[in-house]
């Protein structure tokens, strides 16, 4: 069955049909700054039995190819709107249209600058944290929006060694369902600050919930937000959040750009074979030329932790603390801007095509997003991810091609990389934050030779 997408009676009603019998209908009540539908997402369907069904951001730049100041005028909205409803600020609302930002090249530079000139002021000290891994490059765009009192952290899903694991909690519905929290200094959370929490779009409100029930069992303190690009809470939900706060003496404050209800029929899709495009057919397959790029320290201080895989292999380089997955703060975010374009210029150089595609991997997605943003014109960014979900070649579904192959620091963890046409990039970038082993790269540059690409660099931050 095609993906099709009606209006329903109104012009807020929307209604899916995505694989199969899977159908989801929307009923938007509450869209602030009128960014159309289509702007926002594509709909899919998951390989997870619990929700089949997936809202595929155009912003974040995980799942669809993206320009690379689309994700950082996403999360620039979602400081806007942070700002404007918890403190009446509104200088950046006023000045920028981001329904335009996200579709006109023209109105995206200006708004971009503006927001990068005009940092939002943050009359009280507060943490952003955002969700692995969709959301990390969302939630550090939405903090480095703010001139002071802002910290930053991402959840995570890796087992990170010689450094306490601080808070975790569980994510029901995903396919990895547990979130870690590794925190430098615990003065992070060990505070009554506001705790913010960015994700890309909430459903239900579950998982939030439940790392909201984790930082209070430990870390109490009086008020929360959650902040989203989309939220399709039902009644019921929104009574479990007020009933939360009951429970545990809090104020949750909710914030998103657009909100209504949704509405899903039909059973997740089990396996797909009717729908699932044929398999490239690809002769006299020329082999990309390879090129390995060590920046070095060129991206600031590194951070003497090992990770531990699932087949119990130790990468013993360093982390970036860059990434914030350990915590960061405004005076340290402003001062990583000219490394950023300094290793964007500097690849500029490198470049050799037209088309352009900057590569993150999993929860490394903001440092190789704000780097694509100085490597000139003709530069799409998009992440590797773990999120499975079924490919078809219909008119409107989000996901028309798969890529598969091992997770190149933990063999036994299978990735996935969506939507790279062939024969489409003249040259693709692939940002790892920490160098791994030449065998971990083979099950990875071996997927991606079909997709005839001429020239793959592989950029590794660390070594």
């Amino acid at each position: 069955m095609n993906n099709i997408i009606l209006p329903v009676c109104l012009p807020n009603c929307y209604s899916y049909e995505i694989l199969a019998d899977l159908k989801v209908d929307i009923f938007v009540d509450y869209n602030v700054y009128n960014i159309p539908m289509d702007a926002l997402f594509l709909m899919a369907a998951r390989k997870n039995t619990k929700r089949g069904f997936l809202f595929v951001s155009k912003i974040l730049g995980k799942h669809l190819p993206v320009h690379p100041l689309i994700p950082l005028i996403g999360g620039a909205a979602l400081a806007a709107r942070y700002a404007s409803m918890m403190y009446n600020e509104k200088s950046i609302e006023e000045k920028c249209d981001f329904a335009q930002a996200l579709v006109s090249s023209v109105e995206r530079e200006k708004t971009w600058e503006y927001i990068r000139s005009n940092p939002l002021p943050l009359p009280e000290k507060t943490l952003f944290i955002g969700f692995a891994e969709t959301a990390t490059a969302l939630g550090h765009g939405m903090f480095s929006c703010f001139a002071e009192n802002a910290q930053y952290i991402h959840t995570t899903r890796e087992n990170i060694l010689g450094i306490e694991n601080i808070l975790n909690f569980v994510e029901e519905h995903s396919h990895a369902t547990e979130h870690y929290c590794y925190a430098i200094d615990p003065a992070l959370f060990d505070n009554e600050d506001m705790v913010v929490l960015v994700d890309d779009e909430i459903t239900t409100g579950k998982s939030a919930l439940n790392f909201i029930k984790a930082i209070q069992s430990q870390y109490p303190r009086q008020k929360y937000g959650i902040v989203s690009i989309l939220d399709w809470r039902g009644d019921a939900d929104k009574q479990r959040l007020a009933a939360v706060e009951d429970e545990l003496g809090i104020t949750i404050h909710c914030i998103s750009l657009t909100s209504g209800k949704i509405s899903v029929t039909g059973k997740p899709v089990v396996d797909d074979h009717e729908n699932k495009p044929q398999e490239p057919l690809v002769t006299n397959v020329t082999s990309s030329v390879v090129e390995t790029i060590i920046l070095g320290n060129d991206l600031g201080a590194l951070l003497e932790f090992s990770s531990q895989s699932t087949n119990m292999d130790i990468n013993t380089v360093p982390y970036l603390y860059a990434t914030g997955r350990f915590g960061i703060n405004s005076q340290q975010q402003a001062e990583l801007e000219d490394k950023f374009e300094q290793v964007g210029v500097a690849l500029q150089q490198k470049r050799q095509g037209k088309k352009t595609l900057c590569l993150g991997t999993g929860e490394f997605m903001y440092i190789p997003f704000k780097i694509a943003g100085y490597m000139g014109d003709g530069v799409s960014v998009q992440s590797t991810t773990r999120s499975p979900i079924y490919p078809a070649e219909h008119a409107g579904y989000a996901v028309k091609q798969a890529t598969s192959f091992s997770n190149p620091d933990d063999s036994l963890m299978i990735n996935y990389v969506y939507n790279i046409p062939i024969g489409h990039y003249d040259e693709v970038f692939i940002f790892l934050e920490r160098a791994v082993t030449d065998k971990g790269l083979e099950s990875l540059l071996q997927a991606l030779e079909p997709l005839l690409i001429p020239k793959i660099s592989i950029l590794v931050c660390v070594s």
